[in-house]
């Protein structure tokens, strides 16, 4: 990072020193896969409309190391409107498989994509880094819910079009905040300034240290503390704030983020994906959170992928815990409203989302072992501003849409926001399963 002895850089060789010496201490377990202690990040181009979808490869880059955890190549979640998948080349073993979600999938539900107009989003895909040649291949979920081959391409390690691993670059503090263990046993979190000029850069170490100390005082994440990595990534910017169209206000900022994406004025997102994803790559990272220094509401979430939220808002550490929920733990928006994107949950499919369900069959509800004895399924609302317990039953609403799809309880933090209890329950089981996936680590013997 720059070459002086500022607090800052201090800071960083601490984080390096430390990070060196876990990664060592578990590298044995690469020599015992088809891949070695790195990545592969590609750089893809989503091209299209509501129903046209190219992709094309701009560019493939080294990454330092494999951050995720080397005991889960295969992931067992069936998230995500696209995944991945990694194949070896001769026989066509699977050896690699994950779902995310991109801007382009939203955007292809608008107005504007069903009257056939074409647009053109970034998208990153990353892989660890195989011994050999393989074959990534991206699949893409069809209306019924079934996996679709839509794109492949051969790589071999070897290639020298391959480009090498980034620089650090000299414009790039980094911040430690918490450091739970070795990546590969801990969920790495990567916080990225935007918005804040080079003057700002201590109000972006607080507003982390703000954000993170919330996150860890709710539940599940406080119970958890201990395996998860926080570290910032301050790049400043030209100017401080972000994009609020509506408003005629326009600022040059680092990742170019804007409110009223897809025509709402409350999403704030940014198209800059290649971007991020090569900054955030300077430290390990499973999740990428794009920290805006604003003082308006809002935020967004690509899940499995980024989020993004304000700092300055009275809620902004609320909307941030929320928009993780969505990007870490691909948990649903359990509210009912409108949207400018459309038929993100087809009637007579079972959502993948962890806290939706179609399911009335008791014995078959996803959150089945948690639900409060002889509850009514269908569950009627109470309409209890301050209940005194918790009802885990199966009520209509959510993810945008009045009828035919059912929460766990009636109130969440995925939902309006007012619950007492936080989290409801299924969204509970659902960052712990995705904390599980990323920490998990196998008893000595049993690689």
């Amino acid at each position: 990072m720059r070459p002086k002895t500022s607090a800052a850089w201090k800071s960083w060789c601490g984080f390096a020193l430390v990070m060196a010496t876990l990664i060592l201490k578990i590298g044995s377990v690469y020599g015992e896969t088809d891949f070695e202690n790195g990545a592969i990040r590609l750089e893809l181009l989503q091209t299209g409309h509501a129903t046209q979808c190219d992709i094309s490869c701009k560019s493939m880059v080294f990454e330092r190391l494999w951050p995720e955890n080397p005991n889960r190549y295969i992931s067992p979640f069936d998230y995500g409107d696209f995944q991945v998948r990694v194949l070896r080349a001769d026989d066509k073993k699977l050896l690699y498989k994950k779902g995310f979600d991109t801007l382009f999938t939203e955007y292809a539900s608008t107005q504007p994509a069903l009257d056939g107009t074409s647009a053109v989003f970034e998208m990153t895909v990353r892989i660890p880094k195989p011994k050999s040649p393989v074959i990534v291949v991206i699949d893409k979920r069809a209306k019924g819910g079934a996996w679709r081959e839509h794109w492949s391409t051969p790589l071999n390690p070897a290639d020298p079009n391959i480009q090498p691993v980034e620089k650090l670059n000299s414009n790039l503090e980094m911040v430690q905040h918490h450091t739970g263990g070795p990546p590969q046993q801990c969920v790495d979190l990567v916080f990225l300034a935007e918005g804040y000029t080079e003057k700002e850069k201590n109000k972006f170490v607080n507003d982390l240290a703000k954000m993170t100390n919330k996150l860890f005082e709710a539940s599940p994440y406080k119970e958890n503390k201990a395996k998860f990595n926080i570290v910032g990534v301050f790049g400043a910017s030209n100017e401080s704030g972000t994009d609020i169209p509506h408003r005629n206000v326009h600022r040059d900022t680092l990742f170019n983020t804007s409110f009223n994406t897809l025509g709402i004025q409350r999403y704030l997102l940014l198209e800059s994906n290649h971007l991020i994803h090569r900054i955030a790559s300077v430290a390990p990272y499973d999740h990428i959170i794009v920290l805006v220094n604003s003082t308006q509401y809002g935020g967004g979430s690509i899940r499995m992928d980024f989020c993004v939220t304000t700092t300055g808002y009275s809620t902004s550490p609320f909307v941030f815990i929320h928009e993780l929920g969505h990007g870490l733990a691909y948990l649903a928006d359990e509210y009912i409203g409108n949207v400018t994107y459309n038929g993100l949950y087809p009637e007579g499919i079972e959502p993948p989302d962890p806290n939706l369900t179609r399911e009335l069959d008791a014995t078959k509800i996803k959150w089945k072992s948690f639900l409060t004895d002889n509850v009514s399924i269908p569950t009627p609302l109470s309409n209890n501003p301050n209940p005194s317990r918790r009802i885990v039953g199966a009520f209509e609403g959510g993810g945008y849409l009045s009828k035919g799809i059912y929460r766990s309880e009636e109130k969440c933090w995925m939902g309006q926001g007012d619950s007492p209890f936080g989290f409801c329950i299924a969204c509970e089981q659902g960052i712990n399963d995705m904390i599980e996936y990323y920490t998990f680590t196998p008893a000595a013997g049993n690689h």
